[in-house]
């Protein structure tokens, strides 16, 4: 992408928005990936595209590792080439039965809307003085 020529005036200022970043929010809100939770510590990427190939062309598997320990962390995240193929899967397989475990399967939820990891609780609070 060719940035415009600025005048001379407006050189130094940041612009009021970005075309990038728009377009790249836009093809970031495009991408539908679906969870799978309660996933057996043995089940592999290989597994879960034989699973999901069953409904659709998968894109992409990420089978999260713990950093300390080196284990799986019991869940995957899974991208298939359209969303009503992912949508067939989510209705068929949450709740299924796999390798002993019952699957908790529905659409991924962006990082800042799930969990502790939202900030916004901390931004909220004062912060205090320590009395020591």
């Amino acid at each position: 992408m060719i940035a415009p020529e600025l005048p001379d005036s407006q050189l130094g200022r940041a612009p009021a928005f970005s075309i990038l970043s728009i377009a790249s929010s836009d093809l970031l809100e495009s991408i539908v990936t679906i969870y799978v939770g309660n996933l057996s510590f043995q089940a592999t990427e290989d597994d879960l595209r034989d699973v999901f190939a069953d409904y659709g062309e998968v894109k992409r598997i990420s089978l999260p590792i713990d950093r300390d320990t080196g284990r799986k962390r019991g869940f995957a995240f899974v991208e298939m080439s359209e969303e009503a193929h992912e949508d067939a899967a989510i209705s068929e397989l949450d709740g299924a039965e796999w390798l002993g475990r019952e699957l908790r399967v529905n659409k991924a939820r962006p990082r800042n809307e799930g969990g502790s990891s939202n900030r916004s609780d901390f931004d909220s609070k004062p912060f205090t003085s320590n009395p020591l």
